[in-house]
């Protein structure tokens, strides 16, 4: 059996040191970047589950609104006016606004259809200030 007492040169002493620290140094980064990593993934899922939960609970009051505008009972039945309606669903607090689009002019034949009489409103007509 050999035993190995040599002196070590001074400059020799600390490499060892050296590499377990820089190891460990390696291993910190690598554990900080996967918390990273893990914390953007968490960040993001949430994002996804939030705007897919939105999706629905819109669909949700869209449903509901065709539903309540074929509501038998004229008492209960919503009226496309504008004014909003609001129910919670699935823990969601859903506002659903109905405006009747039949109750607008369409200023595309409004001349031709416009006769100026007491039934009809009477259409301001501007006139271009430079003619070409």
């Amino acid at each position: 059996m050999t035993c190995f007492n040599a002196k070590w040169p001074q400059r020799q002493r600390g490499v060892a040191l050296v590499l377990v620290l820089w190891a460990i140094a390696l291993m910190a980064v690598l554990l900080g970047s996967f918390a990273l990593i893990a914390h953007t993934e968490q960040l993001e899922s949430r994002h996804v589950f939030d705007a897919v939960t939105a999706r629905y609970d819109a669909q949700a009051g869209l449903e509901r609104a065709v539903f309540e505008l074929r509501n038998a009972d004229q008492a209960q039945r919503w009226i496309a006016d504008g004014r909003p309606y609001e129910f919670v669903f699935d823990k969601a607090k859903v506002s659903v606004e109905i405006n009747d689009e039949s109750g607008k002019i369409d200023l595309k034949v409004a001349d031709q259809t416009n006769d100026g009489g007491q039934d009809s409103p009477e259409l301001l007509m501007v006139e271009p200030l430079y003619r070409r």
